[in-house]
Order: structure tokens, then sequence, then C-alpha cells
């Protein structure tokens, strides 16, 4: 089996270094496969809490590709990796890298599509490359997604839902990093551009660290709920229910040290009652070790949905004084083969790892691809790419409705928060009636014949619906004389009759704010009555805010976030504790900083062509992004460390470039 490496030296990989959660270290490779972003999210990509910037600016103006909507309304399920698949997504660079090359010739003959996300003015060249190496197929389908930030398709591509009734495919696009706007544009860009349903949940997440079977187990680390701090545990848990189908979730605990925090670096679903589960040398991290020890115990535990007990197969992860999170289970299944990222050391443990692959999942072809060049920017195989599983890419509903126009419902007002305005009792826009279900979305339906007022809604008190063809000629009245007020049978609302278009006299619904509810239609929408009583939350001066914001410990060696219990006023709570030789730096763990040692001698002429031009908002720490060759390396990377130590220590936080709009998705031929 061919292995693909690369075998440059990038000053970047010494920038990922004073800048990651994971590290990035001195003389590891960095691959451009990687779009010159780690797989984490760089402290100076977070928002500043409380203060909105460009990124923001670019995602208002945008709600058709971030803002909010409904969840799914018929049944849906999520995909399982080791299902079948009619595509593989990726978004290889302007040249493709030797590790792209290792992917792409393990795709090719075990999927029909191979979908490679370029931007503009790339096909004719990527074309000429993939014929120069003899790995031409008729399954590559070039698609222009305009700008983007980084190339980890698996963590800001879509996850996939399949309608349960068809077996119809739909996406969902959750919120992805802050500071990479255009790579969280490309979801719902691919849905309109093979025009199939697409769902936004209010919250952040990452492909990387979702693992699922097919009758809605799902798998995730601590960081689902960590990352999500603004939202409850249980909130997030029904979101993962509503969007995905996820009926049981598992969740693992976090290893220390790991800056994705995801799933896919440590363990994987090889079916649905087969899992991977990675095992670390106790004297190397006696730490880690004991912590994936735990989590064996609690996979041990689990028991499906289907009813069935999972079997745990233990492989190496490699581990050396680079600190570099090496990994054998960040692979991707497709259809009857794996590819498995292997590295140049470690030959002893590739072997066992191989070996385990063969246990756990013995009629799957394995595939080797080395990924020496990627693996110091926190991530491999499964981190570029993403599968869309067999099924109709046709929509199995009407689009849904649109909760918020920014990415993040709690950022709308409560008129649209709750239920986009509506009320319950809905309201007649045509031959459409849209109404606030019960699940507490917006839901709209389209009348066979007319909409219009039912009296004996509500048991009585009358909502608006489709009605039948025969009482479409005859004007029912929702309300006996214009002027008359009400309020909505939940108390969400308060009404005011007046005459409509078609003469008939109707209901308009006004939405009471924040704090107020209507309980007497003479007062309308008046300020919630306080609460009284030993079950009401205690008034308090919060010390942190906003929830979910995080700050270094005083002595420099931990995590804290603005976290509240039931009951009590949000606090700072240690989250995190630094690993050995990492430093926490603006509510994130790093890497330290060696000492230089010797004379600092200049870095030597850059080649402009070595390596491609960084993409938007690469440049971490302020330093120039250019590879290097081995012989011209020199002293160069103790000069990048010293000028991203000043950087560092010079701001908090760069602002953003200002972001130029993206073109909308296209098709390249």
């Amino acid at each position: 089996m061919e292995h693909e490496s690369i075998a440059t030296i990038s000053v970047l990989g010494i920038v990922l270094l004073c800048a990651s959660a994971s590290g990035a270290h001195a003389g590891e490779a960095i691959d451009q496969s990687s779009g010159g972003l780690p797989a984490w999210e760089e402290a100076w990509e977070q928002l500043s809490p409380g203060k909105a910037d460009e990124w923001d600016d670019y995602r208002q103006a945008h709600p058709e590709w971030f803002g909010v909507t409904a969840p799914p309304v018929v049944p849906v399920r999520p995909y399982a990796e080791f299902e079948p698949s009619q595509a593989v997504m990726l978004r290889p660079s302007g040249k493709i890298s030797s590790f792209h090359k290792g992917i792409l010739k393990g795709l090719v003959g075990h999927v029909d599509r191979i979908v490679l996300f370029h931007t503009p003015g790339q096909v004719e060249e990527l074309t000429k490359q993939l014929k120069s190496w003899d790995i031409w197929s008729d399954a590559y389908e070039f698609v222009d997604v305009g700008e983007t930030n980084a190339n980890w398709t698996r963590d800001y591509g879509p996850l996939a839902t399949v309608a349960v009734d068809s077996g119809r495919v739909g996406l969902i696009d959750f919120r992805y990093y802050h500071g990479r706007a255009y790579d969280d544009a490309i979801p719902t860009k691919l849905a309109l551009h093979w025009g199939i349903n697409v769902f936004r949940p209010s919250m952040s997440y990452e492909g990387g660290n979702f693992m699922a079977d097919p009758h809605g187990t799902c798998y995730a680390t601590e960081k689902l709920f960590s990352q999500n701090g603004g939202h409850t545990k249980d909130e997030v848990t029904q979101w993962m229910k509503e969007y995905l189908g996820c009926t049981q979730l598992v969740i693992y605990k976090l290893p220390k040290g790991l800056g994705t925090g995801h799933v896919d670096m440590f363990s994987k679903m090889m079916d649905e009652t087969h899992v991977l589960l990675g095992r670390y040398d106790p004297a190397l991290q006696p730490e880690n070790a004991a912590i994936l020890d735990e989590n064996e115990k609690m996979l041990e535990g689990v028991v499906n949905e289907a009813g069935e007990s999972l079997e745990v197969f233990r492989l190496p992860l490699p581990w050396d004084e680079t600190g570099v999170w090496y990994t054998y289970t960040n692979s991707l299944i497709v259809n009857d083969t794996v590819l498995v990222p292997v590295y140049s050391k470690f030959k002893d443990l590739e072997a066992e790892a191989l070996s385990v692959y063969g246990d756990a999942a013995p009629d799957l072809e394995v595939w080797t691809v080395n990924s020496d060049s990627i693996i110091p920017a926190g991530g491999a195989i499964h981190c570029v790419t993403q599968t869309v599983p067999a099924g109709a890419l046709e929509p199995f509903q009407d689009p849904p409705a649109l909760l918020c126009p920014l990415n993040e419902i709690d950022k709308c007002g409560e008129e649209q928060a709750a239920c986009g305005g509506l009320a319950a009792e809905g309201q007649c826009m045509g031959s459409t009636v849209e109404f606030c279900g019960g699940d507490g979305y917006p839901h709209e339906q389209t009348c066979d014949s007319c909409c219009g007022w039912d009296p004996t809604g509500f048991s009585g008190a009358g909502w608006y619906d489709c009605l039948p063809a025969g009482s479409c000629s005859a004007c029912i009245d929702a309300c006996d004389a214009p002027g008359q007020a009400g309020c909505s049978v939940e108390g969400t609302h308060a009404w005011l009759c007046a005459k409509g278009d078609s003469g008939c006299l109707v209901r308009t619904f006004v939405p009471c704010a924040d704090g107020e509810e209507c309980t007497d239609p003479a007062e309308g929408c008046a300020p919630v009555s306080p609460c009284i009583g030993p079950d009401c939350p205690p008034a308090c001066d919060a010390p942190c805010s906003p929830v979910g914001s995080r700050r270094c410990s005083d002595d420099g060696t931990g995590v804290e976030a603005c976290a509240v219990a039931t009951g009590a006023c949000p606090d700072w709570d240690a989250v995190e504790t630094c690993a050995d030789g990492f430093i926490c730096f603006d509510g994130v763990c790093h890497p330290q900083l060696p000492e230089p040692e010797g004379d600092i001698t200049g870095l030597p002429d850059e080649d402009p062509t070595e390596a491609d031009p960084p993409p938007a908002g690469s440049s971490g720490c302020g330093c120039t992004l250019a590879t290097r060759t081995p012989d011209g390396f020199g002293g160069a990377w103790v000069v990048a460390l010293l000028l991203c130590t000043f950087f560092l220590a010079a701001r908090s936080r760069p602002s953003a470039p200002s972001p130029p709009p993206p073109p909308m998705l296209g098709t390249s031929s």
C-alpha cells in the first residue's frame, strides 16, 4: 500500500505552537491542506463577550445562511458513517497536497461521487493535477464555494439527517467557529445548490464530535455542553433530538490537552455495536490513560436504542515529546473501505492498530494514508472529509420557518424567539395557515380549499385553520365587533378585533414583550406578577456575565467558565485544569513556549511558490505564514517563537478582517 506524505516543514507549525490549545510544535510539519488554520478554535477567533465584530455583521447580513430555523416536522434519524454513502466531500488546497492525494486514491472506486469544494478559478488546475497522478475519475464533482477559511470539512460541513418514512436526505447546519464565517455558510449554500432541506439549530457543534448509529444513539464528548454554556443541558439534548433524531446521548469524558475536544480523535464507531477506543501507555500519559479507561467502562454499560450492548476494541494512541495528538481513530469509513491515518514513526503501534481494525471490522478493506504533515494541526483523514448518506437528494418537507434572523435564538427579542411572533390560534396568509405549535415552533400548512376562523378549535375558544370547501363562501367572524380586545389562550398575546380584507372580522394578535403576559383583556399585555414563595429563584447580583464566557484562573493553571446551577446565580466555576506543559491564556490552555537557545539568526529568504496564500483570518498571531524546507530552517523557528510571543503579549485578540461577501455556490464543469 502506497503511503502519501509531505516532507516540507512549515513556520506555520511554530505559529500554531504559540496559539493552539492542543499543541503544534517546533519541527513538526503542517500541511497546507489544513487551510492555514488548526482544527481547534484559536483564542483570537472567538467573539469577545458582549462585543460584536465584523463576523457578526457578516452573519447578520445573511439570515438566509445563518438564521436559526425550526427543526424538521417529520420524524428523522441520524446518519451513521458506516451506513452506505453516495458521496464524500472535501476541500483540498489549490495545489493538492500529497496527504489529500492519498485520500483521493483511497476513495476512487469506492464511492459514486467525490465532491471537491474549491474557490473560483481552481477547476482547471485541480483537474490537471488529478489527471497527472492517474487518479482521474468521472466521480469528481467540482463545487465553487467562494471564499473559505480552512479545510476542516468534517467540522464545518453539514451533518446529514434522514427522513424515517421516505429515506430522503436533509442537512443540519450547526454554528461553526465565530471567526470562520465563510466556512460556516457552506452547509446551507450546499443544501440550496442540491435543492434539499437544511435546518439550523441555535447551538455550536462540530462534526468531529459526532458519532451515531441508525437507531438514534448519538455519541459526543463533554464539549457538546461546554461550548453551549448559554443553554442548559436539557436544551442542547432536546435540540439534538429535534434536529438530528438523537433519542439517546452518550457523553464521553474529555481527555486532557485535546484542543478540538472532538471524539473522533480517540474513538470510532465501526458498526452498531463495535466501537474503537484509544489506549495510552500509563507510563507516558497516566491521567489520560485513566480517563480513557473510564470511558471504556462507560461504553460497556451502554445499551443502544436497538437494545444491544457495545463491544469495545482498544487500540494504541501514540505519544512522544512533541505533544502532538497522534491518533489512529481519525479514520473514514466509506462503504466497503476504511481510510486510516498512519505516521512515519510508531510502526509497532501502527501494526497493532491496523490489527484491531481487522478484528473490529473484518469485512472492510483498509487503506492507509500518511498523515505526518497535517496531524500537528489537530486532525487527520476524518477531520478533512464529510460523507453524504445514500438516499434521494430531494426535500422531505416544506422549508422550515425562520425562528430568528441571527445565528443565536437569544440574540432575538422575545417577539421573534417566541414562535416567530405567532400565537397558538394562528393567522391566515392567503390560503396558508401559520400557527405556533405545541412544540413551541412556528408551523404552516397550505390549505386545499381556504384558510379561515374555526370557532370549534381549542375546545370552543377558536383558532385559524384550513376550512372545508363548503365553508369558504361564508364569512365566519373571529370576534364580535371591531375594537373588541382579548388575550390569546396561552396568555402570550393580546388581540384586537378588526374588519379584514375579506369583510370578515379577524383577530390581530400582538405578542407580549419579555416579562409580560396577557390575562385581562382590559389591560392587555402587562408585567408578570412577581414570584412569591419558596420555589421562586433568588434575586442576585451575578459575579459573572454572560453565562458561557471563559477566563483563566488566578494562577493561570486552569480555565473557569461563567455557569449557573439550578436556582442559583451565575458564578465562575473551574472547568479545566491545564495539562503539564500548558498554561492558560485568554480562557484557553496553550503549550508553554520553550526558552530559545543559542544565537538567533535571520530568517532565510522566502520562496513564495512554496505555499498557498493563507485564507482570510489565517494569521493567528501576526506571524508570516510561509513554508520552509529543512535546509533553510536554521534558527527561523526561534525567531518565529519570539515574534509570536511578542504579539500574544501585546494583544489578546486582533481585529478580524472585514469579509467580502462570498458568491453563491455553483457547480463548475
